[in-house]
C-alpha cells in the first residue's frame, strides 16, 4: 500500500467531519477553516475533488481535534466515535 492509499481513508474522514461540523454551524466556510489554521484552501479543494492525491497534512486535522472535539482514534484509525464532546 503506498501513502495515497493509506491516506484516502483519513483524507475522507477529515471531510466527513469537516463537513459535519459545517452542518452543525461550528465552522462557518472552508477559509474560516483553512486562514487561520494555515491550511491552504486550494489544496483542500484538491483533495477534496480527489482523495487519492496525497496532499493531506497532518496539521490539517489538529484544530478538528484540539477545537472541535474529533476522535484522534477515529480521525486515524475510523475506530470509536467520531465526536469526544
Amino acid at each position: 500500500m503506498n501513502n495515497a492509499e493509506a491516506n484516502r481513508p483519513i483524507a475522507n474522514r477529515f471531510f466527513e467531519a469537516f463537513d459535519a461540523l459545517v452542518a452543525m454551524g461550528k465552522i462557518k466556510s472552508v477559509r474560516s477553516y483553512c486562514d487561520p489554521n494555515g491550511v491552504d484552501r486550494r489544496n483542500m479543494e484538491l483533495l477534496r475533488k480527489d482523495p487519492t492525491r496525497n496532499l493531506l497534512q497532518p496539521f490539517w486535522l489538529v484544530p478538528l481535534i484540539t477545537e472541535y472535539g474529533v476522535s484522534a482514534k477515529w480521525l486515524l484509525t475510523g475506530k470509536g466515535k467520531m465526536l469526544e464532546k
